[in-house]
């Protein structure tokens, strides 16, 4: 009861002490809140002896004006002297407790103008937490980043690592494909080694020729025809790649030592069978002989011939 009492005297000290407005005078259970507990001492002080400042005015005013007459007026009789003292003992009273007032507003200007200082440090430090935290942040991604990719690395490190290790363990296999006089037939399974370099060699043979027929065609090349050289290419380049990736370099040269072999001793029979004098007399019977079809055919086979018999 005595809190319902306090809060609606200090509703009506902030209407009419303060001339809060009443669209912004606060609910009643606002007040009454704000005189629970040891709050209702403060507030019961506040009630009491803090007035608006035009209030203020006229307190001192009066005060002096009491002064005044305190001192105009002649002495009376003993109730009028000692009703005088009071009313002096009171002013006394009420000016010690303006100075009061005096100093605890003045105390609690200082101690709001310290609280607003260190509001603003407090929020500033806020503001300086808040841009590390954001460049925290920032640069936590960009390691996360980092990391992802440095593990990246590391995994194609390893694979190939280990890719390395297993060429390197079949470096050390001697590596046997035929001797130095391999048989043309390769008799039994090829080595693998041996089967993918053919095999490249074979795709390099076959992009050559067609670069070949190509030049010598003397047709523009057409757009899909260069994408199927491109692809070519490409296909052979990464045949090469995977040969190299997975084959130690002593089993792909032996692998090469052993195809030229084979291309030499091929070589080899193809010109054994030439004899170019008897071709050439061969030759010489055949144009002596008079035109028929069969001349006229061979004639044709061999262009040179045919210019050199036009020319005669």
């Amino acid at each position: 009861m005595e809190r319902g009492g306090l809060a609606l005297e200090l509703k009506l000290w902030a209407a009419r002490e303060m001339g809060l407005p009443p669209g912004k005078v606060p609910p009643d259970g606002a007040f009454r809140r704000m005189c629970s507990g040891q709050c209702a001492e403060i507030w019961r002080y506040v009630t009491r002896h803090v007035h608006h400042q035009r209030n203020v005015k006229k307190i001192r005013g009066n005060l002096l004006w009491y002064q005044h007459l305190e001192e105009a007026e002649p002495s009376g009789s003993e109730a009028e002297q000692e009703r005088r003292q009071q009313l002096a003992q009171g002013v006394a009273r009420l000016r010690g407790e303006l100075q009061q007032l005096d100093l605890q507003i003045e105390t609690a200007q200082r101690e709001v103008m310290a609280d607003e200082v260190s509001l603003e440090a407090a929020q500033e430090r806020i503001r300086d937490a808040q841009r590390h935290s954001l460049l925290l942040k920032a640069y936590a991604a960009r390691l996360a980043e980092e990391r992802q990719q440095l593990q990246g690395s590391v995994a194609q490190l390893r694979g190939r690592l280990e890719q390395l290790k297993d060429i390197s363990r079949k470096a050390k296999v001697e590596l046997t494909v035929g001797g130095k006089l391999p048989a043309l037939g390769f008799a039994g399974l090829e080595p693998e080694v041996l089967r993918d370099v053919r095999t490249a060699c074979q795709l390099r043979f076959h992009f050559l020729k067609s670069l070949f027929e190509h030049s010598t065609s003397g047709a523009v090349p057409s757009r899909t025809s260069e994408e199927l050289l491109d692809a070519s290419y490409q296909h052979w380049l990464s045949t090469v790649e995977a040969i190299v990736g997975s084959h130690p370099p002593n089993h792909v040269l032996a692998a090469l030592e052993h195809l030229a072999l084979e291309n030499t001793l091929q070589m080899q029979e193809l010109t054994s069978r030439v004899d170019i004098p008897r071709d050439v007399e061969a030759l010489k019977w055949l144009l002596a002989r008079p035109y028929t079809p069969t001349r006229s055919l061979l004639l044709h086979s061999h262009p040179q011939l045919s210019a050199e018999r036009g020319s005669e």
